[in-house]
């Protein structure tokens, strides 16, 4: 698997996404040290407009370094069609194919859950992330440090998914890749795929 898949497929599995604004490179390390799996960098609404074109210097600088460290990122841009989007686009262009970032997450699955803005609410935070799973959410957007371990925990599967899913794996190798039936249901190839996502976070 190439350097650039194993990224895609990590950021696929992230729980967490952490937004660093990327006019504050003191974050950075940081950011990369705080076990989020992914690092979101802000050059939307968390940069002032002035600051922009030296934020997108400073990330052109430091995008090898990020890079380094095995930690998915993605750059999140400015609204489509704006003034400020036209600038990033011409900023984009002038990378290798190769060297630039991904933007936006468009493709990933699971679906991922938007920002707690209340930081000083542990159990607000919680209540999301239980509730964002529900709903099949995988991951959760985080915009502080202090937010990404509860995320994990909220989000990593339980004991009893983690035995489900090595059961099931267990029957799709047993099987030769034939459908088969576990526990009183048919087990297919979607539900084997969704077993290994699972077992990917045990």
């Amino acid at each position: 698997m190439s350097a650039s898949m194993n990224l895609s497929a990590r950021l696929a599995q992230a729980r967490s996404l952490l937004f660093v604004p990327v006019h504050r490179p003191e974050r950075f390390a940081k950011a990369l040290a705080s076990g989020a799996g992914a690092i979101v960098l802000d050059l939307e609404d968390a940069v002032a407009p002035a600051d922009k074109p030296a934020a997108r210097v400073a990330v052109r600088a430091a995008w090898s370094d990020w890079i380094s460290h095995g930690v998915p990122v993605v750059q999140r841009l400015n609204a489509h069609r704006s003034a400020d989007w036209a600038e990033d686009e011409a900023w984009l262009a002038t990378w290798c194919r190769s060297d630039r970032p991904s933007v936006g997450l468009a493709g990933l699955a699971p679906a991922i859950d938007g920002v707690t803005v209340a930081l000083d609410a542990a159990e607000q935070l919680g209540r999301d992330t239980a509730r964002a799973r529900r709903f099949g959410f995988g991951g959760k957007l985080c915009i502080h440090l202090c937010q990404v371990r509860p995320v994990h925990a909220a989000l990593a599967p339980s004991p009893a998914e983690c035995d489900w899913a090595r059961r099931v794996v267990d029957a799709d190798r047993t099987s030769g890749g034939a459908a088969v039936r576990l526990d009183g249901k048919m087990i297919d190839r979607p539900v084997v795929l969704r077993a290994h996502r699972l077992l990917d976070r045990c």
